[in-house]
């Protein structure tokens, strides 16, 4: 054999060693826990995963990480921290989860909302299953600091009956286990109304689900905005960067 050839091979085992070294890199969305950070306040914020920046650019209200955030199997804390102003150049802890363990292959929505002046995190598994065509999955999420009933209608069509859902301050459908969090509903019923606890007048709120997603979920999130008017804004899962 030719020392040409010897050595061209011997470049060829390393490029393909290489290869294979860079392939073992790559992380599998089923190999971490997949989450995603929304901001349903008006303080500007910034999401960590313990002391490591998890979105580049700053969370207003309304808007979350439209990508998800990888987080290594373990137990890890969550936080939304102030975004820095010239006023106020460093930041400050808005509200964090207590010490979460987080499971691989896992996906959770974590929500910084407030009461008031005092502001929490709700952090929600997601567990949303393909439905049948001609139907969706809608999760609501009562970011405001006061109960509410929520009805999911036809729009146009009274308001009777029970409540599709009935949720405390800052609560979900599903609560904090996700169990059965996304209801089920004809894509023609996309307009969810909000309430008073026991109510069926005085609409609090009105969203509608434009361009209901057959077969997949949504999240409905109805929050304050700086002057206390209650804005519901509709959240989809992170895609997966």
């Amino acid at each position: 054999m030719s020392r040409l050839k010897a050595a061209s091979i011997l470049v060829l085992l390393s490029f393909a060693a290489a290869c294979d070294d860079k392939k073992q890199d790559i992380v599998s969305p089923s190999s971490v826990a997949l989450v995603d950070f929304v901001n349903a306040t008006p303080t500007t914020t910034i999401p960590f995963v313990g002391s490591t920046r998890a979105w580049a650019a700053p969370l207003s209200f309304q808007q979350w990480s439209t990508g998800c955030t990888d987080i290594q199997p373990g137990t890890q804390t969550l936080t939304f921290k102030t975004s820095p102003t010239p006023a106020a150049p460093t930041s400050v802890d808005i509200a964090s989860t207590a010490a979460t363990p987080f499971t691989p292959g896992t996906r959770v929505t974590t929500i910084l909302a407030s009461n008031g002046t005092t502001s929490s995190v709700i952090l929600l598994p997601e567990t949303f299953v393909n439905v049948n065509p001609g139907s969706y999955g809608v999760r609501i999420v009562n970011a405001t600091g006061s109960a509410a009933d929520f009805y999911a209608i036809v729009p146009g069509a009274a308001v009777a009956g029970t409540p599709t859902a009935a949720l405390g301050a800052l609560s979900a459908t599903g609560g904090t286990t996700g169990a059965n969090a996304y209801i089920t509903l004809p894509i023609t019923t996309t307009r969810i109304r909000m309430f008073a606890t026991g109510t069926q007048t005085g609409t609090l709120a009105t969203f509608d689900v434009a361009n209901a997603p057959n077969s997949q979920g949504v999240t409905v999130i109805f929050a304050k905005n700086v002057s206390g008017t209650i804005l519901p804004f509709v959240v989809m899962q992170c895609d997966v960067r």
